[in-house]
């Protein structure tokens, strides 16, 4: 009897012991850690779910926030949050309305108490100036400040400009924006000197080719001519100075155009009274050509330089074209430099097809006609 219930005990006992120390290991291996591994599984995987849409929520929450602000701005008239504009090659060193804008934005800062207390007291403006602003809302922050800001400027560039192959410079910038140009200032006259700027910085990297400077170099070497504006020599002879070459005609066809930026040229066209000004003349650059169209910085409009522009829109709006390299480049040592008399003539040719599509505006036929004897549009 001993011996039986001994082994009983033993029998029990390593009964016992394999099922404390072995559990869930060999035949047993799917009813004992198996399920207890699967749960912590499941459990992690769930903590995991949770936190992401922890996080997604916060993020829609943070992103209406933002906008919540934003328009808030907008309503009491203090602009809107800084962006650049919507291509790889701009950069904006400006905040408020200086952004890329909506037809919605513009609206609404055209509905604020900032725009509405200029308009109310506009006869304290230059005229040139309240129909930019009529035109273009992305300058309504720096005309508010207009009437209390010295005529005063400086040149420099950012970083973020310095690293873009192409930087966006903005007549209508605060560094220059408020400095003298001619009988006006920079925002309203000097579209001229910051598209050369932006060529020439674009071509050469020489930081000291920004709009202030080549503004003052414009007026102290006679390319601004009063009542009328930047002169088309400047488009030459100054280049030239700035260590560019230059072939200019009255409109390149858009192969020639596309051929040039290829080569890694760059293009100032003249344009007039359309998409990008309200006034007789304007300045623009093209430095890229992308899905069938030009790239284009505007130096009035962050928003028009967010888009890209086809050859017919941009042709019947063009006085004149400019083709630019850097001196000594392999692309510059094929093109022939545009000398004054040939400038002289294609700005005659310009101006008379000009007028010839206008005659039936008086104003404006006028005007060209005067551009034919100055060299001068825009």
């Amino acid at each position: 009897m001993s011996r039986k219930k001994t082994t009983r005990t033993q029998t029990g006992y390593y009964a016992s012991s394999y099922s404390k120390d072995y559990n869930g290991r060999g035949p047993s291996y799917g009813k004992g850690r198996g399920p207890r591994r699967s749960d912590r599984r499941s459990s992690r995987l769930k903590e995991v779910l949770a936190i992401i849409l922890a996080l997604l929520v916060l993020a829609a929450a943070i992103f209406g926030l933002v906008k919540f602000i934003q328009y808030r701005q907008v309503e009491k008239g203090t602009g809107l949050k800084t962006s650049s504009v919507a291509t790889s090659e701009t950069t904006t060193a400006n905040v408020g309305t200086a952004r890329v804008l909506t037809d919605a934005e513009k609206d609404m800062l055209r509905n604020s108490e900032k725009y509405k207390n200029i308009m109310a007291h506009k006869e304290d403006y230059p005229e040139y100036l309240i129909d930019d602003l009529e035109m273009n809302p992305e300058i309504l922050d720096f005309v508010a400040a207009y009437l209390k800001t010295e005529p005063v400027g400086h040149g420099g560039l950012t970083a973020a400009e310095k690293k873009s192959a192409h930087p966006l410079f903005v007549q209508w910038d605060k560094r220059w924006g408020y400095s003298t140009y001619g009988e006006s200032c920079m925002a309203i006259s000097g579209c001229g000197p910051t598209a050369l700027a932006m060529v020439g910085y674009g071509l050469t990297r020489n930081e000291q080719i920004d709009p202030f400077n080549v503004a003052q170099f414009a007026m102290q070497n006679g390319y601004y001519v009063n009542n009328v504006g930047t002169s088309w020599t400047l488009m030459t002879e100054g280049a030239q100075h700035y260590g560019l070459t230059v072939t200019s005609q009255y409109r390149y066809t858009e192969e020639q155009m596309k051929e040039a930026l290829d080569k890694g040229g760059m293009i100032i066209l003249s344009v007039g009274k359309g998409d990008f000004t309200v006034h007789s003349g304007h300045f623009i650059v093209l430095y890229g050509y992308k899905n069938g169209k030009f790239q284009v910085n505007d130096p009035f409009s962050y928003t028009n330089s967010s888009k890209l522009w086809d050859y017919e829109t941009l042709s019947k709006q063009t006085k004149n074209a400019w083709i630019y390299y850097k001196a000594g480049s392999e692309a510059a040592a094929t093109a022939s430099t545009t000398t004054t008399t040939a400038a002289a003539a294609a700005t005659t040719t310009a101006a008379a097809t000009y007028a010839a599509t206008t005659a039936s505006n008086t104003t404006v036929f006028t005007t060209a006609y005067t551009y034919t004897t100055t060299g001068t549009i825009g």
